[in-house]
């Protein structure tokens, strides 16, 4: 049998220009306010502003940025990351939600025993004669023997598909699981000669929608070769219409062959001439405000404005002392001739707790922590919940006192029996009976009656500190607060001591450092110049 192999390829381009009509430009869109502040909490929401920090820098984007999760206290089970950010303008995020699992981390078992070594094997083709009685494959005893070839005699075997079984022996008697694999034994016929080489192409032409016959299309220039693609060559469509086309394109060979006449569609569009450029937009010259109801255009709060095309980040107060409680709805417009679409926002106004916290304090007393608050003017007030923190920020209930709700003077008092090693946060949540509350300040208290102390060195220091901790985990979470008791650095780091860390940012002034394995607790102090 003879074969003619021919193989032709072009690259054509054909550039189409496209227009259309460019209308005026809208106003340019508020710059993006950086990104100040980002929180996560784990199952249970403690509000805004009330879960854990992740330090950022400020940006508009900080997708980068790397966070360590504390999962210690956790129980085995599936749970819930929450994540957020603030930006500078004061608006949280969408929350973003991903679930994980603590599982429950066994002892690992014994090591198993050490492998023996492969010392036989053998294969077999659709039958099994039985383990040993298999066609040898030769092998060196070794733990693994992948990458030995061996030859597979099919010379007895019948035209069709066969099964390959093959399988090992280890010095300790115990044969591998038997592989298999099909093959099929076909017929293999005398091969037919050898076909011409392929001639060059020695001409190539192209035409457009109507074919003229061979050798009469538009020629495009080649040297011959049998390979020509990559050839450029323009396409004359000065005399088209504006429609859709189809452009021809075949070759010539040397043996007076043509070949495969290969088709491509390309349109013919008008080129309209451009519209002029859209004038420069006007300034902005008035801006104003209202609540709820509209009173009109032009007769809502004025906002103070400096005329211009872009107006972003003006800051604007809001009076809302006439405003009852619940939800209202702030709408804001400016005027550029015409007027923008009014912006609207909405917001609450909340009551709060009808009584006077006139005092809210902490102090050690042996191993325990005395709390006392007075109150006056309690009226409709239902309890108090005694809250605490390790780091200021997640709070958790330790107790409660219901009010006695007098309008005289009260005194309260609660017990802390098992302060945490370290700082401890408290603030008390303010109930009334119709659920509405409000916060306390936080009182805070440093509470060395746990945890061993640490070695902080240099001290003073001005760029770093070195930390000797001997924990037993791998991970440790570190945490430094200042003098008022406010966490300024959390890090998550890998148990290799000592431990250097990065104190530049700081501020002149005394901190406390705390470090933690989740098993051991240890504390120190040191002084940054």
């Amino acid at each position: 049998m003879k074969k003619i192999k021919a193989s032709v390829f072009f690259l054509l381009l054909v550039q189409l220009v496209w227009a259309q009509a460019d209308p005026a430009y809208p106003p340019s869109p508020v710059v993006a306010g950086n990104i100040v502040k980002a929180e996560y909490f784990i199952d249970t929401d403690p509000g805004p502003g009330n879960g854990i920090n992740i330090p950022v820098t400020a940006a508009i984007d900080i997708v980068s940025v790397i966070s360590t999760v504390n999962t210690s206290l956790l129980v085995v089970g599936t749970h819930r990351i929450y994540i957020r950010s603030l930006n500078i303008e004061g608006n949280w995020s969408i929350t973003n939600i991903r679930s994980f699992i603590i599982d429950f981390d066994p002892g690992y078992s014994t090591a198993p025993a050490v492998a023996g070594n492969i010392v036989k094997a053998e294969y077999f083709i659709d039958s099994d004669p039985g383990f040993g009685s298999g066609i040898n494959i030769p092998v060196t005893a070794s733990t693994d023997i992948a990458g030995v070839v061996s030859g597979i005699n099919t010379s007895s075997l019948g035209i069709g598909t066969h099964r390959l079984y093959i399988r090992s022996l280890s010095i300790e008697g115990r044969w591998s699981i038997t592989n298999i694999s099909n093959f099929i034994v076909d017929f293999d016929p005398v091969y037919t000669t050898a076909p011409p080489a392929t001639g060059n192409v020695v001409k190539a032409e192209y035409f457009v929608d109507t074919d003229p016959g061979f050798g009469s299309g538009i020629n495009i220039p080649v040297s011959a070769a049998t390979d020509i693609s990559g050839i450029n060559t323009g396409i004359n469509t000065l005399s088209l219409n504006v429609a859709t086309h189809r452009v021809y394109i075949r070759t010539l060979s040397t043996e007076g062959k043509w070949s495969f006449t290969n088709i491509n569609n390309f349109i013919v569009n008008e080129d309209p001439v451009y519209p002029t450029t859209p004038s420069t937009a006007p300034n902005i010259s008035q801006a104003e405000y209202f609540i709820d109801t509209d009173p009109g255009f032009g007769n809502g709060v004025a906002i103070g404005i400096i005329p211009g095309p872009d107006l972003n980040n003006i800051p604007v107060n809001i009076n809302t002392v006439s405003l009852t409680q619940g939800t209202h709805i702030l709408y804001i417009r400016s005027k550029q001739n015409p007027w923008s679409i009014t912006n609207l926002q909405s917001f609450d106004i909340t009551g709060i707790v009808p009584l006077k916290l006139l005092s809210f304090s902490a102090k050690k007393e042996n191993s325990k922590v005395e709390l006392s608050w007075k109150t006056e003017n309690e009226v409709n007030t239902s309890h108090f919940d005694i809250e605490r923190s390790k780091n200021g920020i997640n709070f958790s209930n330790i107790g409660n006192l219901t009010a006695n709700n007098t309008s005289g003077n009260n005194n309260y008092f609660f017990t802390d029996i098992q302060p945490l090693p370290g700082l401890n946060f408290y603030r008390l949540k303010l109930v009334d009976r119709d659920r509405r509350f409000d916060y306390s300040p936080v009182a805070r208290l440093l509470f060395e009656g746990y945890g061993k102390p640490i070695n902080v060195y240099p001290n003073p220091a001005k760029n770093f500190i070195q930390i000797d901790f001997t924990g037993k985990q791998k991970k440790i979470l570190l945490s430094v607060f200042d003098a008022e008791g406010k966490q300024v650095m959390y890090q998550s780091l890998a148990n290799q001591g000592p431990l250097k860390i990065n104190i530049s940012t700081l501020s002149k002034g005394n901190y406390f450092i705390q470090v933690t394995d989740g098993e051991i607790m240890a504390r120190g102090n040191f002084i940054k110049e």
